[in-house]
């Protein structure tokens, strides 16, 4: 939801007044409180009367009352008691020394100077700058002059600019000289300054700022420093809980990257959308809603800057409030708007709409809509269940430069069932002065400024976590397939960009389409084979695939292309592991975790080689250390968990399980591992309940099904077994222990309708075949089965080929076994039991 774009190509001769554009763009008049009243009575023809306040009117319908004009307001207005305070209230937060407009508003002398200017602006509408219509949403901190202040500011300029006495004059604002909301408990800084250029296009660039490794805190404020604002357009500010963006630092050798560049796996905090405009104040969030910052994360702030004409250095800094209360609460932004636009040129009145119902009840907290430059109208509205429509926003004239997050005075409930409503409409004609293509061309939906967008982002509070979770699963289907539809058609306009096909790959991948994932990958290869991220995505891929030398070859070539690549040295470390190469792995992972320290996921990866290395105290080191770092993971305590099982500290591994059991009730993995446990102290009831509750999750696992089979079977429970076998050799028909096992328990049962000779010899007969006739075991079981259909001879033959098999290697009491059952066969009889072979 990144805000892009550059200033305006020329003036918007609608509204902009006669003097030039390089000194009306900053021309920031955005005061941060609401409007203050008027501070005295004004002397009018003689009689002291007070000025009415703007008059409003009915929300819901849009229809606004006009306000009083003040028209007859002709004498007795001065600077010092009448103007004076609406420009210290309005204008002086950002017309003054240091901040981003470029002249103060802080004297007599500087505003008569400017006196005919400041009354176009604020008599268009331009200044203060606050795009939403009067009427249609009541927000907090609006930005306006009412009538009557504008009334007055004409009125005293044509009556001669007169300045007053002295003594009616207030006193200067006095503003923070620091930090707006005192001394924060964190001041993070950009490590490096980045130096803008003197010209050329507006910049777009993300900048990582690494957090000091140390517990983790809830934050309730952000305060952005941007550090030269003159220069910045706005700013946005991210958390990546991965590190991965600092994979992307290593590119041009300057500091920060590109905003294109995809940027691992950075995202809004919680909900909540952290930024910085000219004017804006930071604010407090309530107690319930502060957010997490886990450590080890990163902080990634996105700067859109602007040339200036002559070079600037600019080095940003964050300031982290945080609270000991933990969130109750976590909100959700929902986004709806389309991804397919496609303007042709010279379209004056193109209409984008799109819908979205909410799947549970919500509290709406504030609302962004965003667009760029082409975009005229917007309307977002609610339809509640009853049919009645709640406006959320509405802009009569866009003007992307001044874009904002608006809060709501207060939230607005919004019921389970409620459809939110966006239209805007675009103007990609010559006279849309601020059409940034002359002459005017087809414009589509893409990233940049020069591309379009139309996005409607409505944050909201679910009532509770189950809400929560459903509204956010919910809505990110949505997104995913919206996503989509807007990759695929920037890569129907550019069919050989890379990024556009590795992009639009990893989303096939996500939805389980690895053919369609794998086709854009080789695309994307094709197209540029040198693509980084294709290197590093497709090595990821190919691991989960189980194709380790795919997944190693890829990550080598990774890195190759960038050494220092935290991705790369964790999925290959990984890769080495799982091969059987765990000491290379191992360096591998070292490397990663000592150049990035804070890097969790290559914690996790390298204690899970140190297991597979049999060194159980490094891996329950290497799991303390991630435990440090994200201690409310399941997967940190999982970890953890499977260090202590390997160290022979069953029980403390049984209680870690069920800590991250309960940190994510719905990783199936994690019941698997803490029915294993369970299983290995003897608790079969609770063991049989975990593994049950995995399947629920992932109903194919073949090895889930496997382990309860067996399980069961051990607690004479064979016909619950059954079907459990049966689903492993559904997904893996080749499984031999199923077979094996499927064929012992058919042949062998003593319950007639469950017993089945001929299926149990198909089976027998099969894996023999497939394995040889040389294991002691399998032939056993396919001498059971050919009593089971009464060829005694062939089962006695079968039974001792097995004996001969196990005391020739070693294996005296199977040998045993199998000879009790021999007499059976001997006796022509077949062989059964309730217990058997695992």
């Amino acid at each position: 939801m990144a805000w892009m774009g550059k200033r305006l190509r020329s003036a918007d001769a609608r509204r902009t007044p006669a003097f030039g554009l390089a000194m009306l763009l900053p021309f920031v008049a955005c005061g941060c409180r609401e409007s203050a009243e008027v501070r005295s009575e004004l002397t009018v023809s003689g009689n002291s009367e007070s000025v009415e306040n703007e008059v409003g009117g009915d929300p819901a319908s849009g229809n606004v009352a006009g306000p009083t004009t003040g028209s007859h307001l002709t004498v007795g207005l001065t600077y010092n008691k009448h103007i004076a305070p609406i420009i210290f209230d309005n204008c002086a937060t950002c017309h003054r020394p240091g901040q981003s407009a470029p002249f103060a508003l802080l004297t007599f002398a500087d505003v008569t100077n400017r006196a005919s200017q400041i009354i176009d602006v604020v008599t268009s509408g331009y200044m203060p700058p606050w795009l939403p219509e009067p009427g249609y949403g009541v927000f907090a901190g609006e930005r306006r002059l009412s009538a009557q202040q504008k009334d007055m500011l004409r009125q005293w300029n044509a009556n001669g600019g007169i300045e007053g006495d002295p003594t009616d004059l207030p006193p200067l604002p006095k503003f923070p000289t620091g930090w707006h909301l005192g001394e924060p408990d964190m001041v993070l800084t950009m490590p490096k300054a980045y130096t803008l250029g003197p010209e050329g296009a507006d910049t777009f660039r993300k900048f990582v700022i690494p957090i000091p490794p140390r517990e983790s805190n809830f934050v309730n404020a952000v305060e952005i420093q941007p550090g030269n604002p003159r220069i910045v357009h706005h700013a946005e500010l991210l958390v990546d809980k991965t590190q991965l963006s600092r994979d992307f630092e290593q590119k041009d050798g300057e500091p920060g990257f590109d905003f294109m560049e995809i940027a691992g796996r950075s995202e809004s905090a919680d909900g909540h959308f952290l930024g910085w405009t000219p004017g804006k104040v930071p604010s407090v969030l309530p107690k319930n809603l502060a957010w997490r910052l886990e450590a080890g994360s990163d902080l990634v702030l996105l700067l859109h800057m602007v040339p200036s004409g002559k070079p600037e250095r600019i080095q940003s800094k964050i300031g982290l409030f945080f609270t000991d209360t933990p969130p109750t609460a976590t909100a959700v932004m929902v986004r709806i708007g389309l991804t397919t636009i496609d303007i042709p040129a010279g379209e004056k009145n193109y209409v984008v709409e799109d819908q979205y119902v909410l799947p549970v009840d919500v509290e709406a907290l504030s609302i962004y809509p965003h667009a760029h430059y082409l975009a005229h109208k917007m309307e977002g509205y609610a339809t509640l269940p009853n049919g009645k429509r709640k406006w959320l926003v509405k802009i009569d004239d866009w003007d992307f430069n001044w874009q904002d997050q608006y809060q709501y005075k207060e939230p607005i409930f919004l019921p389970r069932g409620t459809t939110l409503s966006m239209k805007y409409t675009y103007d990609n004609s010559a006279d849309n002065d601020r059409n940034p293509h002359v002459p005017p061309k087809r414009v589509t939906y893409g990233e940049k400024s020069a591309d379009e967008m139309g996005d409607l982002w409505l944050q909201v509070l679910p009532k509770n976590r189950e809400d929560f979770v459903v509204l956010r699963r919910a809505h990110a289907e949505k997104e995913a397939q919206a996503l989509m539809l807007g990759i695929k058609k920037m890569l129907e306009l550019d069919p050989q960009n890379a990024r556009h096909h590795h992009t639009l790959a990893g989303m096939y991948l996500k939805n389980g389409d690895s053919s369609e994932a794998m086709a854009h990958f080789e695309a994307a290869l094709h197209i540029d084979p040198n693509h980084f991220h294709t290197h590093n995505s497709l090595g990821r891929a190919r691991l989960i695939q189980g194709q380790i030398d795919e997944a190693m070859r890829h990550c080598r070539e990774a890195l190759r292309l960038r050494p220092n690549s935290v991705y790369a040295l964790t999925t290959l470390g990984l890769a080495l592991g799982i091969k059987g190469q765990a000491e290379e792995g191992a360096e591998y992972l070292h490397r990663a975790v000592q150049l990035y320290p804070s890097y969790a996921n290559a914690y996790a990866a390298l204690g899970y080689v140190l297991l597979r290395q049999g060194r159980a105290d490094e891996a329950l080191r290497c799991s303390r250390q991630l435990l440090r770092l994200r201690p409310e993971h399941d997967g940190s305590h999982a970890l953890m968990a499977s260090a202590l099982m390997s160290a022979g500290r069953l029980d403390e591994a049984i209680d870690r399980f069920r800590k991250a059991n309960e940190l994510n009730p719905s990783a199936p993995q994690t019941q698997r591992d803490l029915a294993a446990a369970l299983e290995r102290k003897g608790d079969w009831t609770q063991a049989v309940h975990h593994y049950r509750q995995s399947l629920r999750q992932q109903p194919a696992h073949a090895g889930a099904h496997y382990r309860l089979a067996m399980l069961l079977y051990r607690q004479d429970r064979t016909t619950e077994a059954i079907p459990h076998l049966r689903a492993v050799l559904e997904s893996n028909p080749d499984h031999v222990l199923s077979q094996n096992n499927l064929a012992w328990m058919l042949a062998t049962h003593t319950d007639d309708t469950v017993r089945n000779g001929n299926e149990a010899l198909r089976l027998a007969t099969q894996l023999n075949k497939q394995q040889g006739a040389e294991n002691p075991q399998f032939l056993s079981t396919l001498a059971a089965s050919l009593a089971c259909v009464e060829r005694y001879e062939e089962a006695a033959t079968t039974a001792r080929k097995a004996v001969s098999l196990a005391l020739a290697s070693n294996q005296q009491e199977l040998a045993e076994q199998i000879k009790g059952q021999l007499r059976h066969y001997e006796r022509r009889q077949p062989y059964r039991e309730n217990n058997g072979q695992d």
